[in-house]
């Protein structure tokens, strides 16, 4: 959230007929949907007589979310929240599998939950959580990811021949160009640009390596950009003493490189490297198959975030994380009204693809 790593809307809306994958790039706009739904409870009916459950439209809102240190709830949540990518990615999903399976790669599986419920180990802002609760259930891995089907395992690009590459590359543009309700070629145009010293017919996603350099620099200018800059002053006497206490509470444990303060429990290599090197089966990716934690690391984590609480260290953290996000949409309120520029309409898209697919 991710903010790991796509890491995703108000009203009953019914958008026209979309029309779903064909045989062909070339036959995009003109191949009617087959009638083999990716999942058994695909609707069979055509999208005009399909209309989405509006409570599932994400509500958009640019007020305070109420304090929550367990949750880790802060004033920046509602810019990343970001349950209308969740909801486009699946529509997208669906429609590219639909497509490889037309073209026979029947091993292609939906492997995303539409409308699954948050994982346990991220806030509403995508934030990761640790606290006594989830260190007792997974030390300092990941909840078990509700937004994946159990048992489709993640694609391996390795093992795929050439030809299921090149539809998978082909499937993917036609689901992107059917969801924006335009032509291959049109999204094509809209997405890509000659690269210098190329032929007309090859291109360069984005354009050149200087193009990209300068949209880079300009999108760092933005309001929108500063917010993943935001972050609270940790060498303040508040919180240097507060991870004073936290370090002493750590001694017992032993560990001989243990930091002056608390680690970032959002990647495997800021854990102290003896701890890295004692759980050598430590797998803190997203994967369903990662390896449970031992008891060892447990009891670990659980004393450690015994620590961060009964030093303040969570406390102090979050009152000044909160205060300098709280400061920011204040002055900046008006500007960033802008991050919610045509997501609804997104949003709406998507769940009419989902409805027309059963899931509703």
């Amino acid at each position: 959230m991710l903010k790991e790593a796509r890491r995703q809307a108000l009203w009953s809306v019914t958008i026209g007929v979309i029309v779903l994958a064909g045989c062909t790039a070339t036959e995009a706009e003109d191949t009617p949907r087959k009638q083999e739904p990716v999942a058994e409870s695909a609707a069979q009916s055509t999208a005009a007589e399909v209309t989405f459950d509006p409570s599932r439209m994400p509500i958009f809102s640019d007020e305070l979310p109420v304090k929550d240190r367990k949750q880790w709830t802060l004033p920046t949540d509602p810019y990343f929240d970001h349950r209308d990518w969740e909801l486009e990615t699946a529509a997208q999903v669906l429609m590219h599998v639909e497509c490889m399976n037309q073209r026979g790669f029947t091993e292609e599986k939906m492997h995303l939950v539409p409308f699954a419920p948050r994982s346990e180990s991220y806030g509403p802002g995508g934030e990761r959580l640790f606290n006594e609760e989830l260190a007792g259930k997974y030390g300092y891995r990941l909840a078990p990811d509700p937004s994946r089907v159990p048992g489709v395992p993640y694609r391996d690009p390795q093992s795929e021949s050439h030809e299921q590459r090149m539809a998978d590359h082909e499937c993917d543009l036609i689901a992107r160009a059917r969801f924006d309700g335009i032509s291959v070629e049109e999204w094509k145009k809209r997405n890509y640009e000659a690269a210098p010293g190329t032929d007309s017919g090859d291109a360069s996603f984005l354009g050149s390596e200087a193009d990209m350099a300068l949209e880079v620099l300009e999108a760092q200018a933005t309001v929108g950009s500063q917010l993943n800059r935001l972050h609270a002053d940790r060498q303040a006497p508040a919180i240097v003493a507060a991870a004073g206490r936290w370090n002493e509470c750590m001694q017992p444990l032993g560990i001989p490189d243990l930091p002056d303060q608390p680690w970032d429990v959002t990647s495997v290599h800021a854990l102290p490297e003896s701890l890295q090197n004692r759980w050598v089966s430590f797998d803190d990716s997203s994967s369903p198959n990662a390896d449970a934690a031992s008891a060892d690391e447990i009891a670990v984590a659980v004393h450690d975030a015994q620590c961060r609480e009964s030093s303040s260290w969570n406390e102090e953290l979050y009152e000044a994380e909160w205060a300098i996000r709280e400061e920011f949409v204040t002055a900046h309120r008006e500007e960033l009204r802008s991050q919610f520029d045509g997501r609804a309409e997104k949003a709406a898209r998507a769940l009419q693809i989902l409805a027309e697919y059963g899931y509703k």
